[in-house]
């Protein structure tokens, strides 16, 4: 029963993060990490001898999270909550202390309570973390892959550009983007943020407009519209490589990137 288990709250943007290393997004990430691989990839932003900004963990802040933190015992389970809902678990390896003034410089280079991301973040960021095998239901990033690689062995395609928009609102300059790239490629990939806060021009509508420009301006058998999961890792200066490295594990070959991207 719930009432006996030991629970874990967190939100839509763990969720969605913890799925993203999973489903093999994150490679050479794949897990949560533990504190002795988190400081070293912290300090050389490395892991596995592969490029990654900073640590991978789950911190989420909380005075229950924090007390069921702090008395959890190695090879307990934890049960995930997110909206009164359970979405998953964890069989607890190590919990461990973090920094969160570095924890947030690592992710956007600043710490100022100004900058959006930064107080979004340390709103949402507790002082433990906890590492270990977990499971989690997020099922929409495995059909993305299965459509991709699907794709791409209809085409048989080898040049598989990607490109990552926002699209508030899309334009000519998207446009032109688009179609410059399909020139070069057999396959193109458009990667659309999925943001996880209000926003001025809703997902939906953006979503829906692009697919009514591929499916009536474009070639639509060589583009694939995909949503990103737009979560707080991609918030601050390392998004760029972070959009390199999830192009690169959906299959793309290249990143084609505007000339006014934030990263």
């Amino acid at each position: 029963m719930k009432s006996l288990e030991k629970l874990l709250y967190i939100d839509k943007e763990a969720v969605a993060t913890l799925a993203m290393a999973r489903d093999g997004l994150l490679e050479p990430v794949s897990s949560l990490m533990n504190k002795k691989e988190a400081n070293e990839v912290n300090k050389s932003a490395k892991y596995k001898n592969c490029i990654f900004p900073f640590a991978f963990i789950l911190a989420p802040a909380g005075k229950r999270n924090n007390e069921v933190l702090k008395n959890i015992q190695t090879g307990e389970k934890l049960v995930f909550i997110c909206d009164n809902q359970i979405c998953g678990h964890i069989i607890v390896d190590e919990v461990f202390t973090i920094d969160k003034d570095e924890r947030i410089q690592k992710i956007y280079g600043t710490n100022n309570p100004e900058h959006p991301g930064v107080r979004d973040t340390y709103k949402r960021l507790g002082s433990l973390a906890v590492c270990g095998n977990y499971t989690i239901e997020f099922d929409d990033i495995n059909k993305n892959i299965n459509q991709i690689d699907k794709t791409i062995k209809s085409l048989d395609a080898k040049n598989i550009s990607s490109v990552v928009l926002s699209g508030k609102p899309f334009h000519r300059v998207h446009e032109r983007l688009i179609r410059t790239a399909l020139v070069k490629c057999d396959l193109l990939i458009i990667f659309l943020q999925k943001p996880y806060i209000d926003d001025q021009l809703c997902y939906e509508t953006r979503y829906e407009t692009l697919q009514y420009f591929i499916e009536n301006f474009l070639p639509k058998d060589r583009v694939i519209l995909v949503p990103l999961e737009n979560t707080y890792i991609f918030g601050g200066l390392n998004e760029l490589t972070l959009n390199a490295i999830v192009s690169r594990n959906y299959g793309a070959t290249k990143l084609i990137i505007g000339q006014n991207h934030a990263g």
